[in-house]
């Protein structure tokens, strides 16, 4: 059953404990792994209904579990062909989100990360060219704040994996999520008179409350 309670606040932030059964383990792998489910195979697969499918889906979306659907294009074909990885070393104090705020905005710029240690941050971006990288690096250094900065171009990459789950065995993934690991959840029987389909449920883009049996 998929619970969740609310924790206390850290940093400002509300967190949240969330415990998950084997059906749900086996849908987050299935969207982790191919990005978007068809519900009425991947109901009778998993012998529930569908409604209980968009349930569980709407309960990801609601709790940040799941958010949106993103197309995985492709950088190299679209003309970004470098990928730049620069450290940068800023000032500390409260200004340093007023300065992650304008790396954020920088075009070509994908992922920009606080961090501990002897650099303030790391940024990761997308560029056409080594023109097209030198701009970059010109805006960079030229945000107030920032101190010094070395950028470093991506040769070869071996792993690029956006998703999550796909990036651990089973074992480290049993480990993590407890028995909601260890196999397919187990076919629910029926009462003969309840419909498979349950209550109908609008489709998993849709963002519309479902509602369903859990």
């Amino acid at each position: 059953m998929f619970t969740v309670a609310r924790s206390p606040q850290i940093n400002g932030r509300q967190m949240v404990d969330v415990n998950l059964d084997e059906t749900d383990f086996e849908l987050l792998r299935r969207l982790d792994r191919e990005g978007d489910i068809d519900v009425e195979a991947t109901s009778e697969e998993l012998d529930v209904s569908p409604s209980t499918v968009y349930y569980r889906l709407e309960n990801y979306r609601e709790m940040g579990i799941l958010n949106g659907t993103v197309a995985d294009l492709d950088a190299r074909k679209l003309g970004l062909e470098l990928t730049a990885i620069t450290e940068i070393e800023s000032s500390y104090g409260p200004e340093y989100e007023e300065i992650a705020d304008e790396l954020t905005d920088l075009s070509g710029v994908q992922n920009v990360y606080f961090m501990l240690g002897e650099m303030s941050f790391y940024v990761i971006s997308k560029v056409k060219d080594h023109d097209h990288l030198q701009q970059l690096v010109d805006n960079i250094i030229s945000i107030d704040g920032v101190e010094n900065s070395v950028t470093n171009v991506v040769l070869r990459s071996f792993k690029d994996e956006p998703r999550l789950l796909v990036n651990y065995d089973d074992e480290d993934l049993t480990e993590l999520f407890g028995s909601a690991a260890r196999g397919p959840p187990t076919p629910r029987r029926r009462r003969p008179d309840t419909p498979r389909g349950g209550r109908r449920c609008g489709p998993a883009r849709g963002g519309g409350a479902c509602r369903g049996s859990a």
